[in-house]
């Protein structure tokens, strides 16, 4: 009677079929983690400055050519960082740039130069664009002017500065949005003012 007992409550044989293919996917996930981990080194940049001079971005331009650029770190986090750059084909663009595991790479792009439908510029804020962490634009002015977003002082950045060898009345300005204000999806109001502190533009996005 015990010994039939026994037999019953004894655990059951490894099944050496299912052990292998245990085995098989253990071995199949650590072979996808590798050459995920081998994708993300070899195609992230170890410097933002590598990142920003030596990207392919297969959308724009092969290859991406950078001829100046003016780097900006988030002051919100360390993983992230933009650039204005020129490009030999497209002119003046914003990159956004991300920090992963191995290195930065670029997460997105827009242009920024004034379209040839509207070159002069005529309103401050008519080349003005927003992204998921960005408010940013261009104009054109004989001076800087002072803009605002939701009462808060934008960055503004001569054109002269990024091309010195340029002589253009061009200004680029952003300002990064903060956490609060992704989050509750607020609206973005835009004033400038000029050197007077008259208004001269405004713009709710």
């Amino acid at each position: 009677m015990l010994s039939e007992y026994g037999d019953l409550c004894a655990f059951p044989r490894n099944d050496p079929v299912s052990s292998f293919i245990i085995k098989v996917y253990v071995l199949i996930g650590l072979l996808f983690i590798l050459m995920a981990g081998i994708y993300e080194y070899t195609s992230t940049h170890r410097s933002i400055e590598a990142a920003v001079f030596n990207e392919k971005h297969a959308f724009l331009e092969a290859p991406f050519s950078i001829d100046h650029a003016e780097i900006i770190q988030s002051e919100l986090t360390s993983e992230k960082a933009y650039a204005f750059v020129v490009t030999s084909r497209l002119g003046l663009q914003l990159s956004t740039y991300t920090k992963g595991w191995f290195g930065w790479n670029m997460s997105a792009v827009s242009t920024l130069y004034p379209s040839v439908e509207n070159p002069s510029s005529p309103s401050v804020f008519s080349e003005t664009s927003m992204d998921s962490s960005l408010v940013f634009g261009l104009y054109r002015s004989t001076e800087p002017i002072q803009i605002h977003v939701n009462g808060q002082p934008a960055h503004t950045i001569p054109y002269q500065q990024l091309r010195p060898d340029v002589s253009e009345d061009l200004y680029m300005w952003y300002y990064e949005r903060q956490p609060d204000m992704i989050e509750n999806m607020d609206k973005v109001h835009l004033t400038a003012r000029d050197a007077s502190g008259s208004m001269v533009d405004r713009l709710d996005l």
